[in-house]
Protein backbone atom coordinates (compact mmCIF):
# COMPACT_ATOMS: atom_id res chain seq x y z
CA UNK A 1 0.00 0.00 0.00
CA UNK A 2 1.12 3.44 -0.76
CA UNK A 3 2.65 5.77 2.04
CA UNK A 4 3.55 8.26 0.61
CA UNK A 5 1.12 11.01 -1.49
CA UNK A 6 3.14 13.32 -3.86
CA UNK A 7 0.90 16.35 -5.63
CA UNK A 8 1.99 17.45 -9.43
CA UNK A 9 1.54 20.37 -10.05
CA UNK A 10 -0.19 21.63 -13.99
CA UNK A 11 2.14 22.96 -16.32
CA UNK A 12 1.95 26.62 -16.82
CA UNK A 13 -0.77 26.89 -19.22
CA UNK A 14 -1.67 30.39 -19.44
CA UNK A 15 -4.72 32.08 -17.74
CA UNK A 16 -6.26 29.02 -16.71
CA UNK A 17 -5.88 29.63 -13.26
CA UNK A 18 -4.85 33.02 -13.27
CA UNK A 19 -4.02 35.41 -11.25
CA UNK A 20 -2.22 32.37 -8.93
CA UNK A 21 -0.30 30.17 -11.52
CA UNK A 22 3.62 30.86 -10.72
CA UNK A 23 2.69 32.26 -7.25
CA UNK A 24 1.85 29.77 -5.48
CA UNK A 25 1.03 26.00 -5.58
CA UNK A 26 -2.56 25.11 -6.80
CA UNK A 27 -2.50 22.14 -4.32
CA UNK A 28 -3.08 25.38 -1.81
CA UNK A 29 -6.03 27.14 -3.37
CA UNK A 30 -9.29 26.01 -1.64
CA UNK A 31 -11.85 23.84 -3.57
CA UNK A 32 -15.20 25.27 -1.18
CA UNK A 33 -13.60 24.86 2.31
CA UNK A 34 -10.85 22.66 2.35
CA UNK A 35 -7.97 23.07 -0.15
CA UNK A 36 -7.04 20.96 -3.07
CA UNK A 37 -4.06 19.16 -1.29
CA UNK A 38 -6.36 18.66 2.01
CA UNK A 39 -8.85 16.71 -0.18
CA UNK A 40 -6.80 14.68 -1.44
CA UNK A 41 -5.29 13.83 1.87
CA UNK A 42 -8.17 13.02 3.13
CA UNK A 43 -9.22 10.78 0.24
CA UNK A 44 -6.79 8.86 0.38
CA UNK A 45 -5.79 9.03 3.67
CA UNK A 46 -2.31 9.47 3.54
CA UNK A 47 -0.40 12.90 4.35
CA UNK A 48 1.25 14.83 1.57
CA UNK A 49 4.81 14.46 1.79
CA UNK A 50 5.01 17.01 -1.11
CA UNK A 51 3.92 18.99 -3.78
CA UNK A 52 6.13 18.79 -7.44
CA UNK A 53 6.53 21.66 -9.47
CA UNK A 54 8.80 22.94 -12.55
CA UNK A 55 8.32 26.25 -11.48
CA UNK A 56 7.63 26.62 -7.93
CA UNK A 57 10.34 25.14 -5.89
CA UNK A 58 11.48 27.88 -4.35
CA UNK A 59 7.92 29.14 -2.84
CA UNK A 60 7.50 28.38 1.14
CA UNK A 61 4.51 28.74 3.25
CA UNK A 62 4.30 27.66 7.11
CA UNK A 63 1.58 25.35 6.91
CA UNK A 64 2.26 23.78 3.57
CA UNK A 65 4.11 20.75 2.77
CA UNK A 66 7.36 20.81 0.83
CA UNK A 67 7.15 22.08 -3.14
CA UNK A 68 9.98 20.27 -5.04
CA UNK A 69 11.58 20.34 -8.28
CA UNK A 70 9.62 17.61 -10.78
CA UNK A 71 12.14 14.52 -9.87
CA UNK A 72 11.26 10.95 -10.07
CA UNK A 73 9.37 9.66 -6.72
CA UNK A 74 10.44 6.65 -4.38
CA UNK A 75 7.49 4.57 -4.20
CA UNK A 76 5.57 3.12 -2.53
CA UNK A 77 3.58 6.60 -2.98
CA UNK A 78 1.03 8.42 -4.93
CA UNK A 79 1.12 10.94 -7.38
CA UNK A 80 -1.99 13.01 -7.97
CA UNK A 81 -2.91 16.19 -10.43
CA UNK A 82 -2.96 18.78 -7.86
CA UNK A 83 -5.22 21.06 -9.76
CA UNK A 84 -7.90 17.89 -9.80
CA UNK A 85 -10.85 18.57 -6.85
CA UNK A 86 -11.24 14.74 -5.70
CA UNK A 87 -14.42 15.04 -3.55
CA UNK A 88 -12.23 13.96 -0.56
CA UNK A 89 -14.68 10.91 0.20
CA UNK A 90 -12.54 7.83 0.80
CA UNK A 91 -10.97 5.90 -1.97
CA UNK A 92 -10.57 2.48 -1.60
CA UNK A 93 -7.75 1.46 -3.35
CA UNK A 94 -7.84 -2.73 -4.91
CA UNK A 95 -5.31 -4.98 -5.03
CA UNK A 96 -3.48 -4.30 -8.67
CA UNK A 97 -4.76 -0.35 -8.51
CA UNK A 98 -2.23 1.26 -10.88
CA UNK A 99 -3.90 4.76 -11.22
CA UNK A 100 -7.46 6.31 -10.61
CA UNK A 101 -9.14 8.60 -13.35
CA UNK A 102 -12.35 10.33 -13.82
CA UNK A 103 -14.04 10.57 -17.25
CA UNK A 104 -11.14 8.39 -18.77
CA UNK A 105 -8.37 10.99 -17.68
CA UNK A 106 -5.75 9.56 -15.37
CA UNK A 107 -5.92 11.57 -12.28
CA UNK A 108 -3.22 9.43 -10.18
CA UNK A 109 -1.52 6.67 -10.25
CA UNK A 110 0.54 4.64 -7.70
CA UNK A 111 4.60 4.38 -7.70
CA UNK A 112 5.16 0.76 -6.30
CA UNK A 113 7.92 -0.07 -4.29
CA UNK A 114 11.25 -0.05 -5.41
CA UNK A 115 11.00 2.49 -8.21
Amino acid sequence: MPTALYLLEPAADGMAWAPFEGVRPIADLRAGVPRLRERWAAALDLPVRAILSATLSEFRDIDEPAVQAMAPVAGPAIVALSAFAVSGTPIELQAGTQRLTADGQTVAWLVPAGE
